[in-house]
């Protein structure tokens, strides 16, 4: 929400132009401009490992690193358990 104080205000005469507020779960999770989940890769982590190498080696499709997705998945899950 932006609010904007009118011209007689102590705020605008102080030199206020604007003041932006946000809800406090937005600041959590907005924070490094990341959102949790929300990298497309993790969708890799609910099919079965041999369906997988299946799929990438037939449709020539790119190689996922599953280190590096369950990482991703480890890092948002406590970021969601901190901020609770």
């Amino acid at each position: 929400m932006t609010m904007v104080a009118n011209k007689s205000n102590i705020f605008s005469i102080g030199g206020l132009a604007y003041s932006q507020y946000y809800m406090s779960t937005k600041e959590m999770f907005d924070a490094a401009k990341t959102y949790l989940f929300a990298n497309h890769s993790l969708e890799a982590l609910a099919v079965d490992l041999y369906l997988t190498k299946a799929i990438q080696t037939t449709s020539g499709g790119r190689w996922i690193n599953l280190g590096k997705v369950q990482q991703g998945y480890l890092s948002s899950r406590d970021r969601t358990l901190t901020a609770r």
